[in-house]
Order: C-alpha cells, then structure tokens, then sequence
C-alpha cells in the first residue's frame, strides 16, 4: 500500500501565513497620506521572513513592485519621470542627506510617495545600481536610525533596519504617525516563527 501524502499546508485567506502561524490578529490598520512604494528583490517574495508583506498587511495602500532591471520598473518610472519631486527614496549612497537634517513634516509636505528597496543588502545595492533613475531623485537616510529589532535575519552592515522598520520610522517622522503597531506586527511574526525553530537553531544563531 502506498504512504498517503503529507497533507497540504493551509493557508490563512487575509494574511497568507500558514494557519499555525496567522498574523491577523496582530494586525493594526494604518492610514497614511503619504503612499509607500516598496521596490521588492525577486529573491524576496516567497521569503518567509520578508517584512515587506507585513508593511502592506497594515497600510492597504503601500504599491509592492517585485523587479531588478530597469524594464521591471518601466511602468513606475514614468510616474517619477512627470513628478520627481513628488518622490522620496530611503537609501544611503554617497548623496543622500539625513532626513533628521534636511526635512521636517511641514518641508515635507510636498513628498506624496515614500520608496523604499526590499532586499539584503546586496541585492538592494545592486537595484539602486541597474537603475540609474533612482539616483536622480531626492534620496535620504537616516542620521539617528532606531535600533534594529529584527532579529531573524542577520546582517553585517552597521545600523541597518528591515524594510518594516524602515518604513515605520520615516512614517512618523515625516507625517507623525504612529506606527507601534507595525514593530507589534513585526514582533509578533517573529514570535510565531520561533515556535517552531528548535532550541539548537536559535543557539547557534
């Protein structure tokens, strides 16, 4: 007699987790004026750990765009081309200023879209390389960064934050939102993924 097959994983409907590890009860909507674009790695998609996801799971209109090259952003960039001071980029590069510095809410009032790259920081770096058009907008970093509470994935580069974090602290710096409740729904992914890492995993790591 053959072995029956393992069943499938279910799934929960709203937050795509699996049902043993669903968010939705963490989950803590927020309305923001200021639109997030997060240009998402490949890599990054059916990573189970990738913050980006939960971003959009709390602020229903952050616009995910998954691509590399230039042509996977095509559509995208147009937009920017019309308007690029309605544009803001989160990436340290030898331009970009402090945001602390150089913004405030009301100097920032004009910015109607956030963009952030979704990736290590490899394959991040390498998207800000293969599009050169990114480089032409006003692009910033953060001068007094808060401390990295992504614990799941290691990285050696100094002061680096998930996408999440990311985007939560430059949500309430420049438009005074609260986002406690987007570090909550990191906190609480995190949690549930540990459940079941066993005891010898986390030790190592």
């Amino acid at each position: 007699m053959d072995n029956p097959s393992p069943q499938k994983r279910r799934y929960c409907s709203h937050c795509r987790y699996p049902i043993q590890v669903c968010l939705c009860a963490s989950i803590k909507k927020i309305q923001s004026s200021l639109k997030l674009v997060i240009l998402q790695h490949p890599d990054e998609v059916s990573h189970a750990k990738n913050t980006a996801r939960l971003v959009k799971l709390s602020i229903e209109d952050t616009q995910i765009i998954v691509g590399e090259s230039a042509e996977d952003f095509a559509e995208f960039r147009r937009n920017c081309d019309t308007r690029p001071k309605d544009y803001l980029i989160i990436f340290p590069n030898q331009h970009s200023q402090a945001m602390e510095t150089v913004l405030t809410p009301t100097t920032a009032a004009s910015v109607t879209h956030l963009i952030l790259i979704d990736g290590t920081w490899r394959k991040a770096k390498k998207i800000w390389q293969l599009n050169p058009w990114l480089q032409q907008l006003n692009s910033v970093h953060f001068k007094f960064p808060p401390q990295n509470h992504y614990r799941m994935r290691k990285t050696h580069v100094e002061s680096s934050l998930s996408t999440l974090e990311a985007a939560a602290y430059s949500l309430n710096y420049l438009s005074q939102l609260d986002c406690s409740g987007l570090l909550t729904l990191l906190d609480a992914m995190q949690h549930q993924i540990e459940r079941f890492i066993p005891e010898q995993v986390k030790t190592k790591n």
